[in-house]
This record gives structure tokens, sequence and C-alpha cells, in this order.
């Protein structure tokens, strides 16, 4: 290969004289690596991304005994091809985009081939990325320092072991393990995750059940994307998610699933988790308690569902972030809040279709400081709508139907500090009605649901400062016009 003798001169000749402890090999068009390659008992980086290599000789990394971060992604060589030895010192190895299934024809060096039929190949080979395939863990794999690997963006379907039980036997200290956006059909390793791995991300694949009798130390699972339909009950096994006995968890997102069936004691054993992300699924209610057991949650996704009301909160003392936005909740009541949200300071119910919120409905949210009722029907509020206890101190009511500022009934608002009322039909502005608003709210009124500004183009925003004295007193607010065309 005539690239591959450039580059191995190239080395030759700098292999003296590197001196430092990274290498960026990036974009080179390198095809082949094979000895010999660099020799340097310094190096510790070393990126090899975005090339064109489709042939890995096995002792090709065997002079780079401290190499501690390898860069093989976007590539296209056997997966097969790797082979490491047990006394590897690697940390960090990115494949991304980087291996195939095994070629079907010998490898050799192609000596004799032109230029034009080297690119035929390479193209040929690099297409291989579009089927799918399984790959194969061998003692050849053997990394006992190997902290992060990385295999996303390929179509593999099955992760089989051959001459080896579990993973943990090949990577004892692996702590992060990301299979995004492959092809998997099933993950075999949730029955022998290795004691030492504390994230585990296998977003966007092809699972249709996930069921882990012990999650270990995993501390972060992200499950995104698959096509699970069920959050199973502890007891009674199901085809879909069953987490058992996972007290280590303290991330977990199942977004984006056609998540349909919360089983009552689905999330019975997730006792630390902090963050649980819902969001863009097919969820209309949960059985009662559901959520009782999430003891220590902290913060709560189930945007773009079907609920038509808010989940019941019961238990969630910590809970600091709920978000429920683009659901079907018409109203909130004086119910609709348990009296465990003590702690809760941001609350997201926008693009729902409320029409009406009761006296007290906030009632209970004493240290409330967000509140979005963006694009929701709201003609007019109760006066008491924002109770006195509440610290609320950024309020968004954009694009509803307002027509004048009294029907916001903000005289009980003395905290806020920004409210956002664009979008909405008012016909008049009474600045009278704003008396009772701290002196230095300000008031955003743009419209951001217009078209995206377009440079060149004069966009104005007004903000209504309410400074220096009371914002009754006409000639003390002051309201500001901004180009933002000209900034």
């Amino acid at each position: 290969m005539r690239s591959l003798l450039i580059f191995s001169l190239w080395c030759l000749f700098v292999q003296d004289i590197i001196g430092g402890n990274s290498l960026d090999f990036s974009g080179m068009g390198i095809t082949t690596l094979r000895k010999p390659f660099i020799s340097d008992k310094h190096l510790t980086d070393l990126n090899l991304s975005y090339n064109h290599i489709w042939n890995v000789s096995s002792d090709v990394f065997e002079d780079l005994p401290n190499l501690v971060y390898l860069n093989l992604s976007h590539n296209f060589f056997p997966f097969s091809q790797l082979k490491f030895k047990n006394t590897s010192v690697l940390e960090t190895l990115v494949l991304d985009k980087a291996v195939i299934e095994d070629l079907d024809f010998d490898v050799t060096y192609f000596e004799e081939e032109t230029l034009k039929e080297e690119y035929k190949r390479l193209g040929e080979t690099e297409a291989k990325h579009n089927y799918e395939f399984d790959i194969t863990f061998t003692q050849d794999w053997t990394l006992p320092k190997l902290k992060h690997l990385y295999l996303r963006g390929h179509n593999i379907e099955h992760i089989v072991f051959d001459g080896v039980d579990a993973l943990d036997l090949l990577m004892p200290e692996i702590t992060h393990l990301y299979l995004s956006n492959n092809k998997l059909i099933t993950f075999g390793l949730e029955k022998t995750l290795p004691m030492s791995l504390q994230e585990l991300y296998l977003e966007d694949n092809k699972l249709t059940n996930f069921d882990a009798d012990n999650l270990n130390n995993v501390k972060v699972l992200a499950l995104d994307g698959n096509k699970i339909d069920s959050f199973c009950d502890i007891n009674e096994p199901c085809e879909g998610i069953t987490l058992k006995h996972s007290y280590s968890l303290e991330v977990l997102s199942v977004s984006r699933m056609g998540l349909e069936n919360i089983a009552p004691d689905a999330f019975k054993f997730l006792v630390n988790l902090t963050k649980l992300n819902l969001s863009d699924n097919l969820i209309s209610s949960f059985p009662n308690n559901a959520l009782t057991g999430l003891l220590s949650l902290k913060t709560l996704f189930i945007d773009n569902n079907l609920l038509d009301a808010v989940p019941e909160t019961k238990g969630l003392n910590h809970l600091e972030n709920l978000s429920l936005s683009s659901n079907i909740i018409p109203n909130l009541t004086e119910n609709s809040f348990s009296d465990d949200l003590k702690k809760l300071k941001r609350l997201n119910l926008s693009n729902n279709i409320i029409t009406s919120i009761s006296s007290g409905a906030f009632d209970k949210l004493g240290s409330l400081e967000e509140l979005d009722l963006s694009t929701n029907m709201l003609y007019t509020l109760p006066n008491d709508w924002i109770p006195n206890n509440v610290n609320l101190q950024y309020l968004h009511l954009r694009q509803n139907l307002f027509q004048n500022f009294s029907s916001l009934a903000l005289g009980r608002a003395e905290n806020l500090k920004y409210i956002f009322i664009g979008g909405n039909r008012f016909l008049a502005m009474d600045v009278g009605s704003l008396a009772e608003l701290p002196k230095t709210a300000v008031i955003d009124f743009e419209d951001t649901s217009r078209t995206p500004h377009t440079p060149g183009t004069s966009v104005y925003s007004y903000t209504l400062v309410l400074a220096g004295c009371r914002p009754s007193w006409l000639g003390c607010g002051e309201l500001e016009q901004k180009d933002a065309g000209a900034a």
C-alpha cells in the first residue's frame, strides 16, 4: 500500500523526535496499520480517527507499552482483528463507527493494486458498515486497566463470548460502556454485569426486553429509543424492563420507547434514583403509589406523553424539578400536587390544554421558584392563584389567551423577577394592574413562537423594566425597545 509505505517511513523518521505524550493522526488517509509502526514508551494518547483503516495487524500496538487512550473511530476494519496483550494499560478505547464484520477475502497488501482498484475496494469495505453483524469477545480482548469502551454507531446485533464467560474476566476495571446506536436485539450481559461498571448506555437499539436481576454498582442506565412498551412488576416477569435490586442506580432514562404500561412495583428497588426520564412515550396514567418508592428522586421528566392529570406525587420528598410538558392536562386543582413536594423548585406544565387553575392549586409548593404555563389555553386566573408562601421568581405565561394584565392576577407575586407573557392577545396595557409587582420585576413581551430571526432584518422585543419606583407610576416604568437585528 502506498499510504502504508509513506506512513511507515514517516513514523520511522519522527519516532526519535516525538518528545510529547500525544499524537494526532486523524484524517490522514491511513489505510493499514502494521509494523513498523511507532515505538515510544512515553506515548500515552493516540488518535487515528477518520481514516480509511481496513486492516490492523495483531501486534501493531505492542511497542506502545504506556498507551492509555486509543481512538480508532470512523474507520472500517473487522472487529476480530483487534488483539491486545493482557499487559496493556489502555484505559480508554474509542471504536465508534469503526468496526465491521469479518472480510470475505484474504488480507493481503495488494502491492500491485492500481489507485482505481484501491479506491473501489476501500469503498466496498466501508459499505460493510451498513450490514448487521455480531461481535465476539475472546481472550485476545484482555484489557485489565480498561475503564471506558465506546462501540457506538454500528449495526451490531449480538454480543458473543468465546472462551470466556463474562465481560469482567476481560475488563475487570470497566466503568463506562457505550453501545448506543446499534441494532442490538438482545443484551445478554444484564445477568453478569461487571461489579466495576458504573454507566451503561444502550440507546437507540432494537431491544424489546431488559431483565436485570442485579445492576450491581451501575449508577447510570440509558435505554432511550428502544422498542419496549412495559415497565414490569419486579415479582411478575413480563416482556419489558425489569429492574431488581438496582440499589445503586441514580440516573435512568427510558424516553422514546413507546412505553405504555407501568406496573405498580416497577420502581420499588430504585431507592437511590435521583433522575428519571420518561419523556416521549405513550403513558396515559400511573398506578396508585407507583412513584412512592422513589425516595431520593430530584428530577422527573414525563414530557410528551398522554397524561390527562398530574400523576400522584406522594412520597417524592426530595423532588426539585418536575416537567409534564406536552401532555393533555386540562386543569389544575387544589388536589393536583401532594404535600410532599415541599422542595419542588421548577415546574413545567407548558404545551398542555390547561384552561383553568383553581385557587390553592400551588399552595403546597412553598419552594417553587420557576413555573412554566406557556402554550396553554388560559384566559384568566383567580386572584389568589399565587399563594403568599411561594417564592416564585420566574413565571412563563407565553402563548395563552390573556387579553389584559389584570387577568394575570399577579397581585401576590411578591418575589417575581421575570414574567414572560409574549404571544398573548393583549388589547391594552393597564400599568395600574401591575402596581403590586416588585419594583425590579422584568416583563418580557417577546413572542418566541414567531418565525426565527433572519440576519439583516429587524426583530423587536419589548421589555417593561419596573425599576426605581412603584410600577403604578407610569413615568417610572421604562419601556425599552431592543432591535435584535442590529445587535
